[in-house]
């Protein structure tokens, strides 16, 4: 993905999750309520009422878990294969870049 195609997906997704929080005040102070709208609504996954409520009574968010399994991978436990860390080293290089010194996407 070129430099312009990422700024261009951040700045599409950063347009939405402003939309969503503007119209629906409820997901200003709910991450997950906030996740559920853009899914459905950004990414049109379909999800059924017993599923929404069941993600927001119990589910762990994906940013814990994402946090969790890369401070385990750090610790050098349970490593990805290697063309996946490839990639992610890549992408975060690309955004270090990218983004370095910038207060905003565009």
């Amino acid at each position: 993905m070129s430099e312009s195609e990422v700024k261009i997906k951040l700045k599409n997704a950063e347009t939405m999750v402003r939309y969503i929080m503007a119209h629906f005040p409820e997901t200003r102070s709910n991450d997950k309520l906030l996740m559920l709208f853009y899914w459905e609504m950004v990414d049109k996954i379909p999800m059924s009422r017993e599923f929404k409520q069941a993600f927001l009574k119990r589910a762990t968010t994906p940013e814990t878990i994402t946090r969790v399994r890369r401070r385990i991978q750090q610790e050098g436990d349970y490593q990805p294969r290697e063309e996946v860390k490839r990639v992610r080293q890549a992408r975060s290089k690309k955004f270090r870049e990218i983004f370095s010194g910038q207060k905003t996407l565009m």
